[in-house]
């Protein structure tokens, strides 16, 4: 139709459906009843997944570790998709792990070890980065979320906070930080 747009959703999974068939009519595997059917429910799991709350199988993982008390034990994704998720629901009870202010502050801890780069781990510095910036975007979040916790949005905001000075250091810093070392305050005043 002239004039008419399709959504963003229509669009994307038309490029998701190009990408996955080979973007070409004339391919082998286009019109293949079986593929689009099996690529369809990909696409479906998936979309699901992001309403369901928790987008991948692993971040459900590491968010359940952290509410069953096992910290110490997830790798470095792990941390990160629990860093992206902690404001979603996981788990068989679907609870949030911005709820528990004792296995939210076990992440936050966890986070904070990467910010101190050792002989055995001097990759962590950009491993602690890529858990800051979706703390940084749940601290934003938590804003309009009066459900959360008080405890778990002030030890957020505290963490934050603490390790800003370590950002402003960096050489660049990253281009998500400039907004927050412009405004010394973001976070608040020191109590």
């Amino acid at each position: 139709m002239p004039g008419h747009h399709a959504s963003p959703a229509l669009q994307s999974l038309a490029a998701e459906l190009s990408h996955r068939l080979g973007g070409r009519p004339n391919s082998e595997n286009w019109g293949e009843p079986q593929l689009l059917s099996m690529e369809l429910a990909l696409l479906r799991q998936r979309e699901e997944r992001r309403e369901r709350g928790v987008n991948t199988p692993r971040a459900e993982r590491a968010l359940m570790a952290l509410q069953m008390g096992v910290p110490g034990e997830l790798s470095f994704l792990d941390l990160k998709y629990a860093c992206r998720y902690a404001a979603q629901p996981a788990g068989w009870e679907r609870r949030r792990l911005v709820d528990d202010p004792r296995h939210f502050g076990a992440l936050l801890s966890e986070v904070g070890k990467l910010a101190t780069p050792s002989p055995a781990s001097p990759a962590s510095l950009p491993r602690f980065l890529k858990c800051y910036r979706p703390l940084l975007l749940l601290h934003l979040d938590l804003a309009r979320d009066t459900a959360a916790p008080a405890a778990s949005r002030e030890s957020l905001r505290r963490f934050l906070r603490q390790h800003l000075p370590l950002i402003a250091r960096l050489d660049p810093s990253p281009a998500w930080a400039a907004p927050l070392l412009a405004q010394p305050d973001f976070f608040g005043r020191e109590e």
